[in-house]
């Protein structure tokens, strides 16, 4: 089976930890931190070792935002 697939059409769905970070409004190396302390949290097939990079589909950061609200719930205000 032949799969055709042109990177440029897929980009806008993958990045980088630190671009993932980012986009979640944290700090460069966010990414990279939690994922060395909860590997649970990210679902295995939504990220690839490529080199020295992690690259992660937005379905991933979905997955990661969806179990990181799950097990560290926000405490409410006590205002």
């Amino acid at each position: 089976m032949k799969i055709e697939c042109n990177l440029t059409e897929i980009r806008e769905y993958l990045y980088t930890f630190k671009d993932a970070s980012l986009k979640l409004e944290k700090q460069p190396n966010y990414f990279n931190q939690m994922f060395k302390r909860h590997p649970d949290w990210f679902h295995k097939d939504t990220i690839m070792h490529i080199g020295r990079e992690n690259i992660i589909s937005q379905e991933g950061i979905d997955y990661y935002v969806k179990k990181a609200k799950l097990r560290n719930p926000k405490k409410p205000s006590t205002d």
